[in-house]
């Protein structure tokens, strides 16, 4: 898991980890081993919320686009169940009841909505008095308690009778709250550092937990109900006697604020996770550390040295610590797995490239920095960034680098940008000119093999072909796609183009007609990446949901 992300629940046997990253993304893990799992993209704005059903197997987000969506994940394909609409403002919270038949969300609304899973019907709401930030229900669904993150209140609705109940004596916001599964007991935590147990019925309060030094950020009770584990902001986790309200004991691993805690349904196991980059799994009796796991990082772009025998790279998201997040292109030796590189980037890798002789490397980045390296001296040769074109908009380049790709005799690079195209020389990095005929966002861009064309996909839904031998001009428009083009390639003989959409479909053009010759279906999800055989003969695609064809 990125630095970017959080994990943000838990299922309830351990197994399985949902983080949230890049605003409308998740990510399913497994817990033991760290691999990613799922990778749900379906939101079109910042995912808010999340939570796992108790087996693992649904995934349910709030989002501030307005929308409840319902994920399978119990398959090696991920599927979108169904999407609840009816907030109308961003959904700030979700719970499941009734052994996850029915959906709880809260919004900045002011309202709380009761679904029933199975066909997405509204069942009830409620409004508050404030945005619902924070809730949890009874595991029969009968109570529902909610809380403001920025309001010092806890509510709680019985919903067979439509009674409200408000909690007095916090004095604090409210980041987290819990309720038993017998729906007879109720935490609220607090930036007050405290966590408050009350009785469920009469609303008095029963305990007062203190002994954090930070705001509790997440709160559980273990199943039999006589535990509670609560973390937070000072790095710890910590477990309490229900009955007597002691501190039994205190859980010291992690390097950074633990945002999410569960506790196990059998109750023997603590499982804690933060954002640095860690989750790790405790034995609730003794606050022994059972297995600590460090998540890997997030690959943004992957590629393989074609004229070598194993070597690889990656750009990803590695490290964060005090001085902030750390970005880099590691290379490796798959065979072994021995690490030969690792360059630095001060912002995200976006495309990495082998040059044709293998001895060297290019990466491009959010920020619009072009690297290239040298992989013999580990030296970085060029970093390209605020080009002197004669169009001005290119003078302050700063826009993302979608792709990036060497001529076949390496003496020049071209580059995407959501402005154009951009060919430099390799040896001095100047550059040599730009293309852009008005494309929106250039996602995709590759080399003919004798140099002479440059082929480039957008998400204007087109693949553009450049003559670039004599005079740089738009040569071919390759129109007919569906959505936005997400990878190109020209065939080793360049007389074809194929291309990969986000509408699930791989592509095959003629390169000098712009005709369609070939239309190829059967990803389910979009598809990412596309090459072809050495040989011409066969196409490899790859898709979001880790298939490839």
């Amino acid at each position: 898991m990125d630095v970017g992300m959080q994990v943000v629940a838990v299922s309830a046997d351990g197994a399985r980890a949902v983080s949230r990253s890049h605003g409308n993304c998740m990510q399913v893990w497994d817990v033991s081993t760290g691999i990613k799992l799922h990778k749900l993209k379906g939101h079109t704005d910042w995912v808010n919320s999340v939570v796992l059903s108790s087996d693992g197997t649904r995934v349910v987000s709030g989002s501030r686009d307005t929308s409840v969506q319902v994920w399978d994940v119990m398959l090696t394909c991920a599927n979108l169940v169904c999407i609840l609409n009816g907030h109308t403002d961003s959904v700030l919270s979700v719970a499941l009841a009734s052994n996850a038949t029915r959906i709880v969300s809260g919004s900045a609304d002011m309202s709380i909505w009761v679904w029933e899973v199975a066909t997405g019907a509204e069942i009830y709401t409620l409004k508050s008095s404030t945005m619902v930030s924070q809730l949890a229900c009874s595991g029969d669904g009968t109570r529902i308690v909610y809380g403001s993150s920025k309001y010092q209140f806890v509510q709680v609705w019985d919903v067979s009778t439509g009674a409200e109940r408000t909690l007095q004596g916090c004095t604090g916001c409210v980041p987290c709250v819990a309720i038993s599964g017998d729906g007879m007991r109720i935490l609220s935590s607090s930036d007050d550092k405290s966590v408050r147990m009350w009785d469920a019925l009469t609303g008095r309060e029963l305990k007062k937990l203190t002994g954090h030094a930070g705001t509790v950020q997440s709160i559980a009770f273990s199943g039999n109900g006589m535990r509670i584990a609560s973390s937070s902001d000072d790095k710890f986790v910590r477990v309490w006697d229900v009955a007597m309200g002691e501190e039994l004991n205190m859980l010291d691993g992690h390097t950074g604020k633990v945002t999410c805690i569960a506790v196990l349904s059998h109750g023997t196991q603590i499982v804690s996770a933060s954002p640095d980059k860690s989750v790790w799994v405790w034995d609730a009796s003794t606050g022994a550390e059972l297995s600590m796991q460090e998540s890997p990082p997030e690959w943004h772009c992957i590629a393989f040295l074609t004229k070598g025998t194993s070597v690889m790279a990656a750009g990803s998201v590695v490290a964060a610590d005090s001085e902030g997040t750390h970005h880099s292109v590691q290379v490796w030796d798959v065979l072994t797995g021995t690490e030969l590189h690792n360059f630095y980037h001060s912002d995200s890798v976006t495309t990495i490239a082998f040059s044709s002789n293998g001895m060297q490397i290019a990466s491009g980045s959010d920020y619009g920095a072009l690297r290239v390296w040298d992989l013999l001296t580990g030296e970085q040769v060029h970093k390209l960034r605020g080009y002197k074109f004669k169009d001005p908009k290119f003078e302050h380049h700063k826009f993302p680098i979608t792709s990036v790709a060497f001529l076949e005799d390496d003496t020049q690079i071209v580059s995407s940008s959501d402005i154009g195209l951009l060919v430099l020389d390799m040896w001095t990095g100047a550059g040599l000119y730009t293309l852009d005929n008005n494309i929106h966002e250039v996602t995709s861009v590759a080399f003919s093999s004798n140099g002479n064309r440059i082929v480039s996909g957008s998400m204007d839904q087109n693949v553009h072909v450049w003559d670039v031998l004599i005079d740089v001009e738009l040569s071919l428009i390759m129109k007919g796609h569906t959505g936005w083009v997400t990878s190109v390639v020209f065939s080793s003989n360049d007389t074809r183009v194929v291309s990969c959409l986000h509408d699930m479909s791989v592509h095959v053009w003629d390169a000098s007609t712009g005709a369609q010759l070939n239309i190829l279906q059967g990803h389910i999800d979009w598809v990412t990446s596309v090459v072809f055989s050495s040989d011409d003969q066969r196409i490899v695609s790859c898709s979001s949901n880790k298939s490839v064809m």
